[in-house]
């Protein structure tokens, strides 16, 4: 599809998988976990702000968390195709909840140090990293190819709805409770998904055979998703994108405790508009997607994101900063939703956990460098250059990946390869 083509109307509304029960208890308990992360991802950081004030100590909690991404991204999509991708999450959901729990007792107990924060968000990271492969390949056990965008626009919807109330109600907690109880208070939102899961008896065929060895398959997908000229496009259309806007989580607990007061309901606030806007972006993708490839929907939400993160450098008061956190949101989400789609769309089933976790690898790659990248930047030079950066660089993204074009079928196969 040209990049200047109006694409087809989508088949299906929004809402339209919601219709099929499997998926829409998936989506209910997946929202809950969602907020659970999004909270604990607020509290971190939060938490890090009052042992050690440094941006660069605060913007290596969100590095910590997607360099573990970053590491465990290959082998969990391996294991998604090699292992019943139940058994993975299960095992995932557990270990997500544990480091929770323990991080709350030792903040409750006084003993949390800064390595203490940095090493079981490291762990956490490893667990959430460990689930969304398979998670995201078993979108297509849920549903039908028809039904996909739909499921997928509302997945990232939960995400997005999540980062609204989520962060919110970490700032309440905080400020009522302390960083320990919100902790504690935080795995009971990943208990539905994991007896959900549990329960679910689907069975898909295995698609990748029982002998087949960790790093052959490994190598298998590395090799095919790298040579596929629209599947490498993806990746490196994608790792650009996340380089510029990972400047926000990262950096957000330093300007807020830095430049707006340093309470933690204002970073509540700020992160709630975030979700909001990603709500909204969300429920207006359908639309955009009638009138725009997704190609470009991605260039428009880089232009709106580094108009948001710009504004935050200059901005001077919490109602203009909470705007600008709006419009990060609604780009962010239109950001990730295209990827997944276009991803989702290009893979087909024998490598796609594998395509999935290649695809996370480059935007948890790009999160991790950037946040190193924005910390260090704000440590020499300060918070406001760092923003003026990464706001300039997302301004210029679309003319510096003009020619990564993306397509949404492997020329060689058609839209058969993509089908379940």
């Amino acid at each position: 599809m040209s990049e200047f083509q109006t694409p087809l109307p989508p088949r299906t509304g929004t809402w339209t998988a919601l219709g099929n029960a499997a998926f829409r208890n998936f989506w209910i308990f997946s929202f809950l976990a969602f907020i659970g992360a999004s909270m604990q991802s607020v509290g971190a950081g939060w938490l890090m702000t009052q042992l050690a004030s440094s941006p660069v100590y605060v913007s290596l909690v969100q590095a910590s968390f997607t360099l573990s991404q970053f590491l465990m991204a290959l082998p969990a999509g391996v294991i998604a195709d090699l292992v019943d991708r139940r058994l993975v999450m299960l095992g995932a959901l557990a270990s997500m909840m544990l480091v929770v729990v323990t991080l709350g007792i030792i903040t409750l107990s006084g003993a949390i140090t800064p390595i203490g924060v940095l090493a079981l968000t490291f762990i956490f990271g490893l667990s959430a990293a460990a689930i969304t492969p398979a998670m995201q390949a078993t979108m297509p056990d849920l549903v039908s190819r028809e039904l996909l965008p739909s499921a997928l626009t509302l997945n990232g919807m939960t995400v997005s709805v999540a980062r609204a109330v989520g962060p919110g109600l970490a700032g309440l907690l905080l400020g009522l409770w302390g960083a320990g109880s919100t902790f504690l208070l935080i795995v009971l939102t990943f208990v539905g998904l994991f007896l959900f899961i549990i329960s679910w008896r689907n069975r898909p065929a295995r698609l990748v055979p029982t002998e087949s060895r960790f790093g052959a398959a490994l190598m298998e997908g590395l090799a095919f998703s790298w040579g596929q000229p629209p599947v490498r496009r993806l990746f490196i259309k994608s790792g650009c994108n996340f380089l510029a806007v990972s400047i926000l989580l990262a950096l957000i607990p330093s300007l807020v405790a830095t430049n707006m007061g340093g309470r933690p309901q204002t970073l509540g606030l700020l992160l709630a508009c975030f979700g909001a806007g990603s709500v909204l972006g969300s429920l207006t993708l359908t639309w955009l997607y009638t009138r725009f490839s997704r190609s470009r929907v991605m260039d428009l939400a880089s232009v709106g994101h580094g108009l948001a993160v710009l504004c935050l450098a200059f901005s001077e008061t919490t109602a203009l900063s909470a705007a600008a956190m709006f419009l990060a949101g609604l780009s962010w989400t239109s950001i990730t939703t295209s990827v997944n789609i276009v991803a989702q769309m290009l893979l087909p089933a024998a490598f796609r956990a594998r395509g999935l976790a290649i695809n996370m690898l480059a935007m948890m790659g790009s999160l991790t460098l950037g946040a190193v990248l924005w910390g260090q930047v704000a440590g020499q030079l300060g918070l406001q250059t760092a923003f003026i950066a990464a706001g300039a660089l997302g301004l210029l993204l679309p003319v510096l990946t003009g020619r990564l074009r993306l397509v949404e079928e492997l020329p060689e196969a058609g839209g058969s390869s993509n089908g379940r």
